[in-house]
This record gives structure tokens, C-alpha cells and sequence, in this order.
């Protein structure tokens, strides 16, 4: 009985018609109700909101018929009218006879977790947005060199669909042989936590050469190496375009020269 009231967890023995029989101080702070104001009124009267309690009946069903409902994550209602996300776990408590003769249920109230997840998850959901929808073709590199993600604009510039380069080295897919010794210079300078920028040559999945800025972005967690981004633009009609002027100019300079 010490250990039950002084539990950091609500306790709550219910008898079969779904009545509160015992309550613990954690359950007094956690619901806002008294033990002298709950004591031998129903569940839905107190702390189960209209809108769950279909759900919560039938649990409870499961629970005396010895079927399940030991366990659930629902909302609640507490005194003042807040609602709550509560995490139950039931046991049946069974007499002598094999007979369930009321229920003993331990509570935790996990609202602040619930809501630190659906913020994570929004997070992640719009950094996964932002992943697919870049106009840049975005490489997550273990710390073994090894592909783990790719974006859909990475195939598009390179040719590679998840699936092909998913577990290869980046460096062997698409840097050409003549850049082998750029690109481990790149990966040496990243992995000391410094960001590369740079415009350099890839080349794609077919073996054509493609003029790329890269930016290498070395990834921390704790203090510790835990990756790479490797972000490619395609400048192929820059670099085109660039030519083109140089090779104007060329040709003006030589027509100036020779008048």
C-alpha cells in the first residue's frame, strides 16, 4: 500500500463496473481529483472523454474477458478540463476462483512527449520536402564513403537511381579517374570538418562528363564525424556559355588585331 501511494506513477484499482475503488496521490496531481472526490464513481464520469470512450469500453471489455486492453495510449480529461495524453497499463486482477475481480491500471502521462513527437515528425517531414524538392542533386554519405540517400535530382543529373548507388562509394560512381586524387583531398579536408566549395567534373551513370559546383558539407553529431552532404549543381550551360564568350572575345581580339 506504501509503495502504491508513493509511486511517481498514477494507480488506479477499478472494480468491474468500471468505478474507482483506490487512488493514489500521483493520480490526484496528474487528473487534479481528490481520492475522496473519485471514490466510487465511473470512469467517463471523471477523466474519459466523450470521444474516446467507445474505445476505452471496449478495452475495458477486452480486459474482463481476459482478452487483451492491457495496454493503450489515449486521451484524457482532467478537472480543470485540459486534456491530456495518457499512457495505461492494466492488469486484471484475478481472485481465487480464476475470476477477474477488478483492475488495477498504472498511468503515465507522456502529453509532452506526445507533442516533442509530432514536432519531430513535422520537422522531418518538411526537412524531407525540402530534400526532394531541391533543384540540386543532394548525396548523404555514411562515414565509410558509402551512399545511404540520394535525392531524385541526383538521378537526374547523374543518371543513378537509388537503388544502383545505395552502398557504393560515392567517389567510385561518379568521379573520373583523372579527378580521383581532387576527390580524396575533397573527403580528407570534409572529414576535418571544414566545407568544400568548388566547381569541378562528374561523370554520370552513361560515362559523360558533366561540369558541376560541388559543396561538401561535413556532418557533426556530438562531436563527432557522422557524415557527409554532397550537394551538385549541373553548370554544364554556364560552363557552355562561359566558352562561347571566350571564344568571342577571341575572335574580336584577333579581328581588331588584324585591322
Amino acid at each position: 500500500a506504501l509503495m502504491v501511494e508513493q509511486s511517481p506513477l498514477a494507480v488506479i484499482e477499478w472494480n468491474l463496473d468500471f468505478e474507482v475503488i483506490k487512488w493514489n496521490l500521483a493520480a490526484e496531481y496528474m487528473f487534479g481529483y481528490t481520492a475522496e472526490e473519485v471514490i466510487g464513481r465511473h470512469a467517463a464520469e471523471i477523466i474519459v472523454p466523450e470521444e474516446v470512450r467507445p474505445v476505452v469500453n471496449q478495452l475495458w471489455q477486452d480486459l474482463i474477458d481476459q482478452k487483451g486492453g492491457v495496454h493503450s495510449i489515449n486521451d484524457n480529461v482532467t478537472k480543470d478540463g485540459r486534456t491530456i495524453t495518457c499512457e495505461w497499463h492494466n492488469t486484471g486482477l484475478v481472485n481465487t476462483g480464476g475470476n477477474i475481480s477488478g483492475v488495477l491500471s498504472i498511468i503515465q502521462d507522456i502529453t509532452a512527449r506526445k507533442r516533442a513527437e509530432r514536432v519531430i515528425t513535422t520537422q522531418r517531414a518538411y526537412l524531407e520536402q525540402l530534400f526532394e524538392a531541391s533543384t540540386e542533386a543532394i548525396a548523404y554519405v555514411n562515414t565509410r564513403g558509402l551512399v545511404e540517400r540520394i535525392n531524385s535530382q541526383f538521378t537526374t543529373i547523374f543518371g543513378y537511381t537509388a537503388e544502383e548507388i545505395i552502398g557504393l562509394s560515392l567517389d567510385d560512381a561518379i568521379i573520373p579517374e583523372a579527378h580521383h586524387e581532387e576527390g580524396k583531398k575533397v573527403t580528407t579536408e570534409i572529414k576535418k570538418g571544414r566545407p568544400i566549395f568548388l566547381e569541378t567534373v562528374r561523370q554520370r551513370k552513361d560515362g559523360r562528363l558533366v561540369d558541376v559546383s560541388v559543396t561538401g558539407m561535413p556532418i557533426t553529431i556530438e562531436g563527432k564525424h557522422a557524415g557527409i552532404y554532397a550537394i551538385y549543381r549541373d553548370i554544364s550551360h554556364q560552363k557552355a556559355a562561359e566558352q562561347e564568350v571566350t571564344i568571342q572575345k577571341a575572335y574580336l581580339e584577333q579581328l581588331f588585331e588584324a585591322s
